[in-house]
């Protein structure tokens, strides 16, 4: 529209301009003879440059803006041709790796970001291989890959796909019972079979292409997840993963929180999809990697609103842990040398509120959901469930002698089997406990 409405307004003003020079040539010349050419006066160069600074603005003086192009539809173009190639790599019986298996793979300190993609496909290329005859000797020679410490693995897809035995089509079975013998009709000779020679070297050109077409797909997706790995450890050492947030804190008390460790560039907080409340827990990217650290030396363990605000670096496939303060942890070791070994852990809260009048062990604070996911942090502190009461903890010191003894006990327990609803049910009617009308539905059923 934008366009159009600029072409309108340039071709008016120069129709204008036109019927102004016209009327000035008309003006001081003589009147033209029948003969004369009527477009005469008109200035066909000023029509046409008019025509394409209207149709490109940019072109005229230089200083315009261009055209973007279609972004979307260069971005869909190559989502579609990377969707295509791991569909064609998948279909030649190799596997490609997820991009959360290969950040997994590579913050486990690997040296290859990316080697489940290449032991996938030696798997395949020898699973091929061995299924293909098992009473062959022969075995198939792993590829050699150079590595190095931190570098990024692309594997020789042709050497993989060479490795690989060729599939078998119907072209290279030739029925010998299908072509007659003697002399053939001239009129045949279009539609006649090819012979088994020909019919290989078809069959081995087809499997040569479709190699060749595999190895050049697979070499586009190991290069393009490299440079997606890449991105995402990028993204990941400028991120920071902040949680145990209170849910009455706003954006920017939280922003203030990270102040120290420099300017922010995206705030993500997780919300309900429902209510728009926050989670409690987003993700923070800084401008660099050095902020992401200071921002966790300097901004962890902060308390705002009663709660210990934590932050950590984003790391794949390694989850966060809450913890208690160590002061806590000595408290409730303490307690349990004294009196509380092996019992209830509930008493050995009670106990802690006595010793410490006015406080209140709230582990929520510290982001725990309650006291006994907080006990399962304490160092050397083991919890048992109770012989008889299955929601009931019990505190014990790793290896201690209370321990052992209550294991010994627990092993030495009958297991007593759960009694289903209705078969309860049924000795009570047959108790005669129940009334005559329920009695005689519940032997029914």
């Amino acid at each position: 529209p934008s366009i159009l409405r600029l072409y309108l307004v340039a071709m008016g003003s120069l129709f204008s301009a036109v019927r102004r020079q016209q009327a000035e040539v008309d003006a001081s010349t003589p009147q033209a003879d029948d003969g004369e050419d009527e477009n005469a006066g008109l200035d066909y160069e000023a029509l046409t440059k008019a025509s394409q600074l209207a149709v490109n603005p940019g072109t005229g003086s230089g200083t315009g803006k261009k055209r973007a192009g279609n972004k979307e539809s260069q971005k869909r173009r190559k989502r579609q041709k990377r969707e295509n190639d791991v569909l064609c790599v998948k279909q030649a019986g190799l596997a490609v790796p997820s991009l959360k298996e290969a950040l997994k793979t590579a913050s486990e300190g690997s040296s290859a970001p990316i080697p489940s993609l290449k032991d996938a496909l030696r798997q395949a290329s020898q699973k091929a291989s061995s299924g293909q005859e098992g009473s062959s000797s022969s075995s198939t020679a792993p590829v050699a890959v150079q590595t190095t410490p931190g570098s990024v693995i692309i594997p020789d897809a042709a050497a993989l796909l060479a490795s690989r035995p060729a599939p078998v089509s119907y072209d290279d079975v030739v029925d010998s019972d299908a072509i007659p013998a003697g002399p053939r009709p001239a009129r045949a000779a279009k539609v006649e079979p090819a012979s088994s020679s020909s019919a290989a070297g078809t069959s081995s050109a087809a499997h040569r292409h479709k190699d060749g077409r595999v190895a050049a797909a697979f070499a586009r997706i190991a290069k393009d997840s490299a440079r997606r790995v890449r991105a995402a450890q990028a993204a990941n050492s400028r991120s920071v993963f902040i949680t145990n947030l209170p849910f009455k804190a706003t954006e920017e008390e939280i922003r203030k929180w990270l102040e120290p460790g420099g300017s922010i560039k995206e705030l993500k907080l997780n919300r309900d999809k429902n209510t728009t409340k926050t989670l409690g827990f987003g993700h923070v990217r800084f401008e660099s990697a050095e902020a992401a650290a200071a921002a966790v030396k300097q901004c962890d363990k902060i308390e705002l609103h009663g709660r210990v605000l934590r932050i950590a670096l984003v790391t794949a496939g390694k989850k966060f842990h809450f913890e208690l303060p160590e002061e806590i942890k000595d408290d409730i070791r303490g307690l349990m040398k004294e009196a509380y070994e092996g019992k209830n852990i509930s008493t050995i809260k009670d106990a802690w509120r006595k010793r410490h009048p006015g406080q209140k062990l709230d582990t929520s604070k510290w982001g725990f959901k309650n006291f006994s996911s907080a006990m399962k942090t304490v160092e050397g502190v083991k919890l048992e469930h109770h012989l008889e009461k299955s929601l009931t903890y019990l505190a014990f010191f790793d290896g201690s002698d209370a321990h052992r003894k209550f294991l010994e006990d627990k092993q030495t327990m009958p297991a007593e089997p759960k009694a289903a609803p209705k078969a309860s049910k049924r000795a009570a009617a047959e108790a005669d406990v129940l009334p005559e009308a329920k009695r005689a539905k519940v032997k029914h059923a």
